[in-house]
């Protein structure tokens, strides 16, 4: 589970959950997700979806 730190720069009421949601969502594509954090700079989120191969098209 994501814990959201007390050093945020705002303060905005909010469940913690959009970050475990964007997690599950890109493990369930087969995907990575990864981050660079800077205290007092910001932070980068980084996600890697793989390609996928469309065999088909429907009209």
């Amino acid at each position: 589970m994501f814990y959201r730190s007390d050093n945020t720069v705002e303060t905005v009421e909010s469940t913690g959950l959009g970050m475990y949601i964007a997690k599950e969502s890109v493990a369930k594509l087969n995907g990575e997700i990864s981050l660079t954090s800077t205290l007092h700079v910001g932070t980068i989120f980084k996600i890697v979806l793989p390609k996928i191969r469309v065999l088909s098209v429907m009209p």
